[in-house]
């Protein structure tokens, strides 16, 4: 159990989290873990040690790192809530339950994808602002390109992750919309579980192509 330093708010949760997220795999990521403790000034504060590979070590790959490992966070919080929202009632699941967790597994792709966008931007303090600027549909419409696009035989391993997650996308994202607008559709559990399941194999897509991304630029 780490030194939980004073003053740190709600180090419980913050521990269980952290617990959860130490069973993800992060592009370029070998090993992190973290403490509890008071910084230079005597604040409460949270240290992290991050082991990367070879290739992540290079100069031109840390920043790609630096964004796959914060990036994890938000986007990883919803798809664990989504599939806690698609199992909250054992016997007869709540209509609201299953259409919030069909809602926020596209919502955890979504934010993976822009949090990793966002984070390859020099500009620290731009960032927020440029998140802002992602429109759905516009991803949507990219999503679709990419799912028609003629990549380069010598990039079909990355090219076949990258179709994966955007068709995700534009399914995940064609399903939000019926959870969140269309009052008639009834969810079962197993209808929600397969589209937060979806979102979850589209996650192992995702990281899976970024990491042979990074190992290509090696």
């Amino acid at each position: 159990m780490p030194y939980l330093a004073k003053g740190i708010a709600q180090a419980s949760e913050l521990v269980q989290k952290f617990n959860q997220l130490a069973h993800v795999v992060i592009p370029g990521v070998v090993k992190w873990r973290y403490t509890f403790e008071n910084d230079w000034s005597g604040d409460p504060a949270i240290f992290f040690w991050v082991i990367v590979t070879d290739e992540a070590s290079a100069p031109r790959n840390l920043r790609q790192v630096k964004a796959a490992f914060i990036s994890t966070a938000l986007a990883d919080d919803l798809l664990e809530q989504a599939r806690h929202l698609v199992k909250r009632e054992p016997k007869r699941p709540n209509q609201a339950s299953l259409r919030r967790a069909v809602s926020t597994a596209y919502y955890a792709l979504f934010h993976l994808l822009v949090s990793s966008a966002i984070l390859q931007w020099k500009s620290v303090h731009q960032r927020a602002q440029m998140a802002r600027g992602f429109d759905h549909g516009t991803m949507k419409d990219a999503s679709k390109k990419t799912v028609n696009r003629q990549f380069d035989p010598g990039d079909a391993a990355i090219a076949g992750q990258l179709k994966a997650v955007a068709q995700a996308f534009i399914d995940l994202q064609q399903n939000r919309h019926a959870a969140d607008y269309s009052y008639l559709k009834k969810w079962s559990r197993t209808e929600a579980q397969s589209h937060v399941d979806t979102a979850a194999a589209a996650f192992g897509s995702w990281k899976l192509s970024s990491m042979r991304s990074l190992q290509r630029t090696t």
